[in-house]
């Protein structure tokens, strides 16, 4: 309850200081297979596999 408390708190600054957005180029391909590696070890546990094949994808945001 805490932690959602000082989200929200921290969200309510935020809208209020109308801060510029800094746009950053990521590469989405790179972070899904980020996420497939932290999330392997429960795949394997459920006795799953899962094959990808991802095209270079970068975005600018």
């Amino acid at each position: 309850m805490s932690a959602l408390t000082k989200q929200l708190i921290l969200l309510s600054s935020l809208d209020q200081k109308n801060l510029p957005i800094e746009k950053k180029t990521f590469s989405l391909d790179q972070q899904l297979k980020e996420l497939l590696f932290a999330k392997r070890w429960e795949l394997d546990d459920k006795q799953m596999e899962l094959d990808c094949i991802l095209q270079d994808i970068t975005e600018n945001l």
